[in-house]
């Protein structure tokens, strides 16, 4: 009972993260790039994720699009064009930011 408090509170504690990386996806959803389809797909998934009451299925759905999106920033780390499109809004800096930021809850 007690790991599910933890669970409980550490997710208590990354709501704000998560609104952002919510907030940061619709951003970069905007962007017109070759990642567009990409970031509108993951806006939908989040939506759904933060929509659900099963705790397991939401967990489950956030870890994978956190880590699908930082498979997209690598992709874009290498495409010149669409790294500048994002660097330009300043979406690049923002999701160094909230990486930072959520690492920092789990140390």
């Amino acid at each position: 009972m007690n790991n599910m408090n933890d669970v409980t509170n550490l997710l208590s504690s990354l709501e704000p993260e998560f609104n952002d990386f919510h907030n940061l996806i619709k951003d970069m959803a905007l962007v017109d790039s070759s990642y567009k389809k990409e970031f509108t797909y993951m806006k939908v998934l989040v939506n759904k994720g933060k929509s659900t009451p099963n705790f397991t299925r939401k967990i489950n759905l956030l870890i994978n699009e956190l880590n699908h999106f930082g498979e997209v920033l690598d992709k874009i780390a290498e495409d010149d064009e669409a790294r500048e499109s994002y660097v330009k809004m300043g979406l690049l800096d923002k999701s160094v930011a909230l990486q930072k930021r959520i690492l920092s809850k789990f140390s």
